[in-house]
């Protein structure tokens, strides 16, 4: 249960923190929102990928969406901005753990 608590609720909560710090340093180097929400999805995906090379793949898209998500509510606020990225990310995290429970009652 710990293990769960820690991917749906601690990692996104952390790892939003980081995503906005890595936004606001890659927003210093280009203006271009798109480019820099690439930038942060490649970052992370890179992060996650010393999990295991697969995990790159599903990892870059997720992040490029949070990435986006957190850039547009900037605009309006920093909570928002947060909960923007951090929901659907704890949500992604969710799914996952449900399809890993899941193959583990089937086995």
């Amino acid at each position: 249960m710990g293990e769960v608590l820690g991917l749906v609720v601690v990692a996104p909560v952390i790892e939003t923190l980081l995503l906005a710090a890595i936004l606001w340093v890659l927003s210093l180097l280009s203006q271009n929102l798109l480019l820099v929400a690439a930038a942060s999805a490649v970052i992370w995906a890179g992060f996650h990928a010393t999990f295991g090379a697969l995990w790159f793949f599903g990892t870059v898209w997720s992040f490029f969406v949070f990435s986006c998500a957190y850039l547009t509510w900037r605009k309006v606020s920093f909570p928002r901005a947060y909960f923007a990225a951090a929901l659907p990310h704890a949500f992604v995290n969710l799914t996952v753990v449900l399809i890993l429970w899941g193959t583990e009652i089937a086995a």
